[in-house]
């Protein structure tokens, strides 16, 4: 028969203490831990290590803080848009012809790609690619502090497609560039080359900072390399002859800026196209005392040598004043040359360089 053995009262009451001792400690333990998880200036600990919290081979990171939450996550994310900005140079011109090609031009690229050139730009909050916030909390200070982080795997994956697709169109434009008999639809296929050429190795730099050892840097070196020799080489019989009839200076250099813009170069040797140009300033009777008032007219038309083609001409037309009629006809150059540096250019694209 076995005899149970129940514990003394002595034992018991050492037992209660130990339990209370643990349970005591457990308690400061926490204590600290949530003291802790703010640092003395009131700013959360996560904010100074976010790596604490989450892991940097899985997020590229970065914090912001505001006034309010929304106001934090924007900073969150500008700040992680500008690690992109602050490591790749070159950036602020590359996006601005970009972004006016993709304008005149719907068809250039994809929407994907788009999406990743945005994370260059400063303030693209709501571009940045596969992008969460991952932690968000109002310090003792009163600001709210958010962690944003961008998946690196996911978006690895996404890099390189794109790379790839950019390529691809690369190499079709070669093929199409050796089927064509026009300098201008050459010349219009080896820019846009161009083009993808420096998006590429831009979308490379960037698939280095998000996921390092991933990218190919030599494959965009020499892709870029390739495009530029092509671009040169039929950009020297790119032409474009311009003719003014009173040579207006003002509007003729805003005229050629354009065309240069787009790869021509000027000359009356053997050109390409040839380019009528018709500005009239006048002086407009508006019976008005407090200002002089001048109507002008600007049409420009086209003519592709090679073929003999003539493209729809492009006109626009204004009024402007002045105090003086001298300066109102200087107001009337500016602005018809503000006129041609943005209708014009998208008229180019869209008649001349698209619809080769």
């Amino acid at each position: 028969m076995i005899k149970l053995m129940y514990p003394t009262k002595k034992a018991l009451n050492f037992i209660l203490l130990v339990l209370i001792a643990g349970i005591t400690l457990q308690c400061k333990a926490q204590e600290k831990s949530t003291q802790s998880s703010q640092t003395n200036s009131g700013i959360p600990a996560w904010v100074i290590d976010p790596s604490a919290q989450f892991s940097e081979r899985t997020y590229l990171m970065a914090v912001g803080s505001g006034d309010n939450l929304a106001d934090a996550r924007a900073d969150a994310m500008l700040n992680l848009a500008q690690i992109f900005r602050s490591q790749i140079d070159g950036t602020q011109n590359l996006y601005s012809e970009f972004a006016e090609t993709t304008r005149n031009r719907t068809d250039f690229t994809s929407r994907e790609t788009i999406r990743l050139m945005n994370n260059i730009r400063v303030g693209a909050s709501e571009e940045l690619l596969n992008t969460e916030v991952l932690k968000s909390e109002v310090g003792s200070d009163g600001s709210y502090y958010v962690l944003a982080g961008m998946n690196r795997s996911a978006s690895v994956q996404v890099y390189q497609q794109e790379i790839t697709n950019n390529y691809q169109k690369i190499e079709n434009n070669k093929a199409s560039a050796d089927q064509a008999t026009g300098t201008i639809q050459k010349l219009s296929l080896f820019k846009e080359n161009l083009l993808l050429a420096r998006i590429n190795e831009n979308l490379n730099e960037q698939l280095a900072i998000i996921s390092p050892g991933t990218n190919n840097n030599e494959t965009a070196i020499n892709m870029l390399s390739d495009a530029q020799e092509q671009f040169n080489a039929i950009q020297e019989s790119s032409i474009v002859q311009l003719s003014l009839a009173d040579n207006n200076q003002i509007i003729k250099d805003a005229i050629a800026a354009v065309f240069q813009k787009e790869g021509f170069v000027l000359g009356d040797n053997y050109p390409v196209l040839k380019v009528e140009i018709n500005y009239d300033a006048q002086e407009a009777n508006l019976n008005r005392d407090d200002a002089e008032f001048v109507l002008w007219d600007l049409s420009i038309s086209i003519k592709e040598v090679e073929t003999d083609k003539d493209y729809n001409t492009f006109s626009t037309r204004g009024r402007d004043g002045a105090i003086s009629l001298r300066d109102a006809f200087k107001r009337a150059e500016f602005s018809a040359s503000k006129e041609i540096e943005s209708k014009f250019s998208r008229f180019l694209n869209n008649e001349v360089l698209s619809n080769q």
